[in-house]
C-alpha cells in the first residue's frame, strides 16, 4: 500500500531501531508484534484525558475519507486507499461540508444565465425583451409545452450534440 513521505520516514526511523520482527512495523517491549486492543487501551484514556467524548477510534476512518474527498482527491483512489470493495460504501464514510455544496450551486446558476442567453438569441427576442415569434406545441415525449424550457434550458448543445 503506497504511503506518504511522513508515513515512510516513520517507518524508515522505525527500521532503524532494528527489531527482530522485520514484518512488523510496531512492536512491544518484548519484541512481539503490537495488538490493536493495546492500541485502544491508550486510545480511551487519552480520550478522556483531553475532554473529547463521543468519538471511537473507528471514527477516523470517517475523518480519513471525509478529507481526501474535501482535498479533491479522485473517488476510485479514496476507495482503494481505504480498502472500500466499491465507491458506494465511500460515499457512506465521506461527510461533506454545507458550504463545499456551494459550488456545484453556483455552476447552476451559470449554466442558467449562459442558457437563458443562448435561448434568446434562438427565440429571436427583441431590444425590448419580448420575442419576436414563439412556437407553441402540444406537450410531447419531453412533457412540456414551453419551447423555451423544451429547447435549451432543459437540453444544452453540449448534451444534444453528446446523445
Amino acid at each position: 500500500m503506497p504511503v506518504n513521505d511522513t508515513a515512510m520516514a516513520g517507518l524508515q526511523a522505525r527500521a532503524a531501531v532494528g527489531t527482530s520482527h522485520a514484518a512488523f512495523a510496531f512492536v512491544n517491549g518484548a519484541d512481539h508484534p503490537r495488538n490493536a486492543w493495546n492500541l485502544l487501551r491508550a486510545f480511551y484514556p487519552a480520550m478522556r484525558k483531553t475532554g473529547i467524548t463521543q468519538f471511537r477510534f473507528y471514527d477516523l476512518r470517517h475523518t480519513f475519507v471525509t478529507r481526501l474527498i474535501q482535498a479533491d482527491v479522485d473517488i476510485y483512489t479514496v476507495q482503494k486507499s481505504g480498502l472500500w470493495k466499491t465507491i458506494s460504501m465511500v460515499l457512506r464514510y465521506a461527510h461533506h461540508q454545507p458550504e463545499r455544496l456551494r459550488g456545484g450551486a453556483e455552476v447552476l446558476d451559470r449554466l442558467r444565465r449562459k442558457h437563458t442567453r443562448m435561448l434568446a438569441l434562438s427565440v429571436g427576442v427583441s431590444s425590448g425583451g419580448t420575442p419576436n415569434s414563439l412556437k407553441t406545441g402540444a406537450p410531447g415525449w419531453n412533457r412540456t409545452s414551453d419551447p423555451q424550457l423544451r429547447r435549451l434550458m432543459l437540453y444544452p448543445t453540449e448534451l444534444r450534440a453528446r446523445a
